[in-house]
């Protein structure tokens, strides 16, 4: 056979299961099919001869200017090129070109391994390269239900990067997906505000799955200094960060000539010198929010601050510097904040309408 239409595949094969059947007629959705080839061998008794026994059927393909539409109110895969196999019981795509919402794919492959089986299996994977806050923001609307995509929105992150994923879908679709996936961050960065310190040359892994992520090896630069950020997801679906890092505020002003220079001139001019820090975050889940805990710690050993005092020190000096902010409820933070032995403050902050956060009252002990 050399043409044929894709949507028809469905009509033509000897499927005896209703859901693989109703998937194929449903998910693809077009296609120009050529170079079909057809093998039967074997004891017409024994047909569709299941997992290769007592024959060969076996029905091969070529396709290009296909669309799938493989899983409801996911974005379709289209401009598939691929080669079509369908072997006993088995059904497998593996498409040299695709996109998907616009981007290219590479390496897609759709398999259900057995479509005589009793629990029936999709399974697709692939690979995209593109903007890492494009994927993001997919991942929260269609995979990960750890973040949602207005939080997603308000990440100010740029940079491109590698995303691989595996899915996992029981047929009939029930809503029920498995998921194993990864990000690879290529030097991103993300710019958090006017005042606050860019971070840089983002590297590394993330892994998720559907209620899970996890790093590894992701490395980036913050205040001049290079980080290491470890993250898991606890069995209540919270998160934790670790970071390990240095602070080297003599590189800060190459590194954030994008920023305000009141704001880079702050670091610079008042703060020099370098010193290692460590920081502990945990974000939990409570009535659709996000509450976020953070901890941070330093001993300063190795920066001169020249503030006034009680405020100043020396590089040699050690003076242990310590931040605690944690959530009081859905919209008000308390921070916590020490200073060496003496200095102590506390910070009552709240989130308004715009999601911005304003100073409410607060308390230093001098």
């Amino acid at each position: 056979l050399t043409r044929g239409d894709a949507s028809s595949i469905g009509n033509y094969l000897p499927i005896l299961d209703k859901f693989p059947h109703g998937w194929l007629s449903r998910s693809i959705v077009s296609g120009e099919l050529s170079d079909v080839k057809i093998i039967l061998k074997g004891n017409l008794g024994s047909f569709p001869f299941r997992n290769n026994k007592h024959g060969i059927f076996q029905v091969s393909m070529k396709a290009i200017n296909g669309v799938l539409d493989y899983i409801p109110a996911w974005p379709k895969i289209t401009d598939i090129s691929a080669d079509l196999l369908f072997k006993g019981s088995s059904m497998e795509i593996n498409a040299s070109q695709a996109s998907l919402s616009g981007t290219n794919l590479s390496r897609v492959k759709v398999r259900i391994p057995d479509m005589m089986a009793p629990d029936v299996k999709l399974q697709i994977s692939g690979s995209a390269s593109g903007a890492t806050k494009k994927f993001l923001k997919f991942s929260a609307e269609h995979v990960v239900d750890i973040f949602t995509p207005d939080e997603i929105n308000s990440f100010n992150i740029s940079g491109d990067g590698e995303l691989l994923l595996d899915l996992s879908i029981p047929l009939p679709y029930s809503g029920v997906i498995r998921v194993a996936g990864s990000y690879l961050f290529d030097d991103n960065r993300v710019d958090p505000g006017l005042y606050i310190p860019n971070l840089e040359k983002i590297n590394g892994f993330l892994k998720f799955t559907e209620s899970s992520i996890e790093t590894e090896e992701l490395r980036a630069q913050i205040l001049g200094g290079k980080v290491e950020i470890n993250a898991t997801t606890l069995k209540d679906g919270s998160i934790n960060l670790a970071a390990i890092g240095k602070i080297n505020t003599d590189n800060l002003l190459r590194s954030n000539q994008d920023k305000s220079i009141d704001a880079t001139l702050f670091w610079t001019k008042y703060i020099r010198g370098s010193t290692d820090w460590n920081a502990a975050i945990k974000i939990a889940n409570k009535a659709d929010k996000k509450l976020t805990s953070i901890l941070i710690e330093s001993s300063l050993q190795g920066i001169t601050l020249d503030f006034p005092e009680p405020f100043s020190k020396i590089g040699a000096d050690i003076v242990p510097l310590r931040l605690i902010s944690n959530a009081i409820d859905l919209k008000q933070n308390l921070m916590k904040i020490n200073y060496g032995r003496k200095i102590a403050a506390e910070i009552l902050y709240f989130s308004d309408d715009s999601s911005s956060y304003q100073v409410k009252k607060g308390l230093i002990s001098v």
